[in-house]
This record gives C-alpha cells, structure tokens and sequence, in this order.
C-alpha cells in the first residue's frame, strides 16, 4: 500500500543528506589523493581525512540519528515493506546498528592508517618494492581484524567485514560459491 511520507521521514532524510555530503567529501579528497595531489601532501591528506571520517562517523551514530530513525521506522510502519520509503529506513537502521559498534577514534585511525598506506603502495609499486609496504599492510589488516572483533560474527572473522558489502552472505557461502567453479576454472 502506498503512503504519503511525512515530516519525520524528510527530517531523517536532511539529516543523511549532511552525512552523505561528508562522505562525499571524504571520497573527492581521496580521489584527489590518489590523482592529483602533491607528494609532500599524504600526512596532511591523511589527517583531513581521519577529521572527516572521524565527524562524519559521530554524526551518523549520534542520538539524533537514532530519534529520527526511531520517528521515522513509526511513520513508514504502515508502508508496504518493499517500499522505498521503508527499506530505505529498514537499511539505514541495520547500517547505524553496525556503526554504532564501532568507535570514532577507531573510524579516525583507520581512515589515517589507510590513506598513509595508499601512499606507500603507490611508492613501492612504483619501485617494485613489496617490503616497503609490507608494514602498513600489516597494520591495515590488523586494523580489519580488529573491525570484525568490534562489529562481531558468528563462524568467522571476514563474516563482520563481507556483511558489510553484501548483507547476509557469509565466509561460507563465498566458499561454496568458489568451490563449486572451481573444477571448471
């Protein structure tokens, strides 16, 4: 059945709009990272994009956030389910659940640690030099290691990461997946 969506749905609405625009930001400036900008410019680069990762995050998993979810999940309730107006609430409910686990400082050292990686990768590929960034690779995947310990999972630790990319699959059913086009491959 379809309804007429109203000021608390708007208002949850706004409230992502400004996050998303962060967000957006935060995606330019890596772009940028990774195209256009300076060498002497990936600490700098670095820290603007913890600052935003960090305010953005906070934002998202504040109580405002949670109220206008709250209001809104009341006002799409009599909306058929597959609505988008529905799942769009029914998402961003399970994504600010998955936030919410995880700490700002947390969100803020890794955008740090993965845009000061980014840079050394570019540096090592470009001098065939896999060792010089093998440190920052080990502290990337144990900054992802330590995710999947915060967000939680059932049977295995990529099960928290994969989740968040393709909600529901599991470690398990990648593997049946793989394994079954194996033979062919």
């Amino acid at each position: 059945k379809e309804i007429q969506m109203g000021a608390k749905y708007d208002a949850l609405l706004a409230h992502l709009t400004e996050i998303t625009d962060i967000n957006n930001s935060i995606a330019l400036l890596a772009y940028d990272q990774e195209t256009s900008m300076p060498p002497g410019g990936a600490e700098s680069r670095a820290r603007q994009l913890a600052t935003l990762s960090k305010i953005g995050h906070e934002m998202f998993t504040s109580s405002q956030t949670s109220d206008l979810l709250g209001a809104a999940t009341e006002e799409v309730s009599g909306a058929d389910y597959d609505s988008d107006e529905a799942s769009m609430v029914r998402v961003v409910q399970q994504d600010y659940d998955l936030a919410t686990k995880l700490p700002s400082s947390f969100v803020a050292r890794m955008a740090e640690e993965t845009s000061l990686g980014q840079k050394t990768w570019a540096k090592a590929r470009a001098n065939s030099d896999f060792q010089a960034f093998l440190p920052a690779l080990e502290r990337i995947i144990g900054m992802m290691q330590e995710q999947a310990d915060l967000l939680g999972y059932d049977e295995h630790p990529y099960d928290a990461l994969l989740s968040q990319y393709e909600r529901g699959m599991t470690t398990a059913q990648v593997k049946s997946i793989f394994d079954a086009h194996r033979p062919k491959l």
